[in-house]
């Protein structure tokens, strides 16, 4: 019977409770539980297979996270998804290499730490509205939608967070409050279901900790191939992939690729449970 963990964090609410549920869906052939990433009393080696989930904290210890990596990586621990993938996507300058091959991007400019935050580049660009965080972040941590009248102020405001922390900084694209933000999930390389998620009026964040609204989301074929495409660049032994971007007029933006521990919306497609499964059927067996 293949032992699994499931990776989940300690203090964001819910999520333990969440995963132990999960846990007890899993096909019978799965011996599956509940871990705590940073919990040094585990004994990960017990473990045929590690399933990142919910390790929704990894931004706010970068040093300790990559240190744990390395652990499950001497220990030849296998992980879904691996974790050469973990390591290049947990750092947003992976968009810059998929620009460079070619993909839609979110106009984005890249700001190295420790090189100084210049933000002159917002009038030169007429972007009079932008948003600045950092390059390892996630559910909008660190994340400021400012005025370029502003500018003066948040080169102040993150000054010290410029120093130790690499920075993306991108115009306001309206269609996030206009139209929404899509998702589109594929298990295995395959498409499973897609979410347009919608911020709160005068809010630009799509999370629902902010309130942001979920709804199932209907893709043309286009947008899945297109979709597939980005998800075929990181390559095979994927056990899920979630692309996340907007439609501006009709062309697919990219604004990132979880790889690491997204929200699969189950709640809201529930049905994709099975596709989940039958994807780790796929790739590890019983």
């Amino acid at each position: 019977m293949l032992k699994i963990a499931l990776l989940t964090c300690q203090h964001w609410p819910g999520a333990l409770a969440a995963e132990h549920l999960f846990a007890k869906e899993f096909p019978p052939q799965y011996e599956v539980r509940v871990e705590v990433w940073n919990d040094s009393s585990v004994k990960w080696s017990a473990y045929d297979l590690l399933i990142f989930r919910t390790t929704w904290d990894y931004f706010n210890y970068p040093v300790e996270f990559d240190a744990w990596l390395d652990t499950i990586d001497r220990q030849h621990i296998k992980t879904l998804n691996p974790i050469p993938i973990v390591r290049r996507n947990q750092h947003k300058f992976y968009l810059q290499d998929l620009q460079d091959q070619g993909v839609d991007i979110i106009p984005t400019v890249f700001i190295p730490k420790n090189t100084g935050l210049d933000l002159s580049f917002l009038a030169t660009n007429n972007w009079t509205q932008a948003v600045i965080k950092p390059a390892i972040s996630a559910g909008a941590y660190a994340t400021t939608l400012f005025s370029s009248d502003d500018s003066d102020k948040i080169t102040a405001e993150y000054a010290e967070v410029a120093l130790e922390r690499d920075l993306l900084v991108q115009p306001f694209m309206p269609e996030i409050q206009s139209q929404g933000e899509i998702s589109l999930l594929f298990f295995n390389g395959q498409f499973s279901h897609a979410i347009l998620k919608k911020p709160q009026a005068h809010d630009f964040r799509v999370q629902s900790q902010f309130g942001g609204d979920y709804q199932i989301y209907h893709p043309a074929a286009s947008l899945i191939d297109t979709a597939a495409h980005i998800v075929q660049i990181f390559g095979e032994q994927l056990l899920y992939a979630r692309v996340d971007g907007i439609l501006k007029a009709g062309k697919f933006l990219l604004m990132e690729v979880e790889l690491i521990e997204p929200d699969l919306y189950f709640s809201q497609v529930p049905a994709a449970k099975g596709r989940f499964f039958a994807a780790l059927e796929e790739l590890v067996g019983g």
